[in-house]
């Protein structure tokens, strides 16, 4: 009963918080029913970043799924060498996104830029392209670079459904005649089309809600281009008088908490079961991680099977435990963000 309570307070205190004056620098508030509702509806910087939002969401999943796809469907084609390009294909999406975006801050320069600079010097251009401060290329520079960023992932994920496909079937239907077309749309689609589906719902609600790529690279500008409805409410925040901090704490918190919580899951996991570097680089049985200690149970000829099972489970709860009392924190991130 606690648990649900937990899940559920976040949405039903946006909720009610959206029904009152509520304000991130007060400690008192009112009820003014639909007031907030019918400001933000009249608002037309509101539906311009809406406007703004689907567009970006559109345009990025459509490329992330066209350029993913197409390279799941070659790279399968693949027979030499073919983890050596899923790992190059990948890179991308290993990035943190403030690799990213200072890469491409840099790359793209209106003054310095290797892109810019090459197209100058090549005659594609006449001046230097402004590719971050011209609002004509602004927003399609910003949705390139979320393809970019975002295809490994789809690739990776289709890729991994295509090698699920029996071979079997695609020799029968050769025997049978049916073209390279036939083969796709009745063979290769029903196999992919759950992760595919799957993909897209993810993608779409990640793109939507994502802050972190447009806040790094333009900020929402030049003159609110790129202004995205979670970008206007980093904005919205400021304006009511919110310092740095307390929009970090209150708005850019919330709507990154839940790629910080699965990186955290992740991190924590990872190391605390690390096994090879402690084996290698601690010496000392005082300085033994849990890991390399499980390893002492097993002999040379023998292993403990009943001792290594126990120790096993008590190694496992931390990690659970963990898991328990962050996990709460990854719905709240996805809807304290949401209402302002």
């Amino acid at each position: 009963m606690r648990k649900r309570f937990r899940l559920v307070y976040p949405i039903f205190s946006s909720l009610y918080y959206s029904l009152t004056t509520k304000h991130l620098i007060k400690a008192t508030y009112d009820f003014i029913g639909f007031d907030n509702y019918i400001k933000v509806l009249t608002d037309p910087d509101f539906f311009k970043a809406f406007l703004t939002s689907i567009l970006w969401t559109v345009a990025s999943l459509l490329g992330q799924i066209i350029v993913g796809f197409t390279a799941a469907l070659a790279l399968n084609r693949v027979n030499h060498l073919k983890g050596v390009y899923r790992i190059l294909m990948i890179i991308p999406w290993a990035f943190p996104s403030i690799v990213i975006a200072l890469s491409w801050k840099w790359i793209l320069n209106g003054v310095s830029g290797f892109l810019p600079n090459l197209l100058y010097d090549m005659g594609f251009a006449s001046e230097l392209p402004q590719f971050l401060s011209d609002s004509g290329l602004v927003f399609g520079t910003l949705i390139f670079i979320n393809i970019w960023f975002g295809a490994p992932m789809i690739m990776v994920n289709v890729l991994s459904a295509l090698q699920t496909i029996p071979q079997d079937q695609y020799e029968a239907a050769q025997i049978d005649g049916a073209s390279k077309l036939q083969q796709f749309m009745y063979i290769t689609v029903p196999h992919i089309k759950v992760v595919v589906g799957l993909l897209v719902v993810l993608r779409t609600i990640w793109v939507f809600n994502n802050f972190d790529i447009i806040y790094l690279i333009t900020g929402g500008g030049p003159a609110n281009a790129t202004t995205t409805v979670p970008i206007g409410i980093e904005e919205a925040a400021r304006v009511d008088g919110a310092n740095k901090m307390v929009t970090f704490v209150r708005i850019v918190l919330p709507l990154v908490a839940p790629g910080i919580v699965a990186t955290a899951i992740y991190t924590f996991i990872n190391a605390w079961n690390e096994f090879l570097y402690s084996l290698i680089l601690i010496n000392s049985t005082d300085l033994m991680t849990v890991s390399v200690a499980l390893r002492s149970l097993q002999g040379a000829e023998i292993l403990d099977w009943g001792s290594m099972m126990a120790a096993s489970t008590l190694v496992v709860i931390p990690s659970v435990v963990f898991f328990m009392f962050i996990q709460k924190y990854i719905a709240g991130g996805m809807t304290e963000g949401s209402v302002k």
